[in-house]
């Protein structure tokens, strides 16, 4: 079966490595509209303003973390829904599944074949539904004040932070982490949030810790040391301190107090089958 693009089909080409070139002038032959990019940055710039039906993106990046783009092309309502495919010639397996993980809906070994590359652009078009119509221009002037603009890409990187941290909870230690895996600064993380939620995002980090201990606590019979590696704490002292510091009380309390009772059945029931 031979896949054509649409003539009306705009394609996004962010090309880390120089390896998309030919792609590009493939595409643009066929009459599909094309925008290349060789840089990061501009790239997801360029997504936010064009929106385009796809992007490819060449991995890695020169300037600029592909993983972190992904997340935040995901975190933007305006770029949420545009297919992204991966293509690279050096991702390990783990890289590819955090690239599917992070938002990818594909990634293509390179080199590729161009027909292989128009016939996923074209499968996971239709999957995605998308209308390849063109996409709509800013009215001249109508462009929004430098901040508003701040507020969004605020709202954005915290989006993309919580996004984050509630798939990786268990393994994230600590703000810097979110942000080298955003690819911004901690001071620039901090100051979004506290923009945008009024607190830090240890403090998100943590209230989000508490949270999901809460739910395991009330409707799971998790031993402590368990539970705690599942809301990302080292050690069940460590957890034990951090849950006495915000309920008032340890979790072995809370449990009693507040478990299930289905789950607390299963627990007895459990024992007693044991026992016997």
């Amino acid at each position: 079966m031979v896949y054509s693009l649409p003539a009306n089909l705009h394609v996004l080409l962010i090309d880390g490595q120089g390896n998309l070139d030919g792609f590009h002038r493939s595409f643009r032959t066929g009459g599909v509209k094309t925008t290349l990019t060789h840089d990061g940055e501009r790239g997801y710039a360029r997504a936010i303003a064009l929106r385009p039906d796809v992007i490819l993106l060449g991995l890695p990046l020169k300037k600029g973390n592909g993983m972190a783009m992904l997340q935040m092309l995901k975190a933007n309502a305006a770029t949420a829904e545009i297919p992204v495919l991966v293509l690279s010639d050096g991702l390990h397996p783990q890289e590819r599944l955090d690239a599917f993980r992070y938002g990818a809906v594909d990634c293509i070994l390179l080199p590729a074949k161009d027909g292989e590359v128009r016939a996923r652009i074209a499968i996971h078009l239709g999957l995605a539904g998308r209308n390849n119509g063109n996409p709509q221009l800013e009215q001249a002037g109508a462009k929004p004040s430098d901040a508003a603009n701040a507020q969004d890409e605020d709202d954005i990187l915290v989006n993309a932070a919580r996004m984050h941290v509630r798939d990786h909870l268990a393994e994230i230690p600590n703000t810097r982490t979110i942000a080298h895996r955003l690819d911004v600064s901690d001071r620039r993380l901090i100051e979004a949030f506290r923009r945008c939620l009024n607190m830090t995002p240890f403090e998100y980090l943590r209230k989000e810790r508490m949270q999901r201990a809460e739910i395991l606590l009330k409707s799971t019979p998790l031993p402590l040391q368990a539970l705690a590696a599942e809301v990302g704490y080292s050690s069940a002292a460590n957890f034990v301190t951090a849950f006495r510091e915000y309920h008032g009380m340890p979790p072995a309390q809370y449990r009693r107090e507040k478990m299930a009772p289905r789950a607390r059945r299963g627990k007895a029931d459990k024992g007693s089958s044991s026992q016997a």
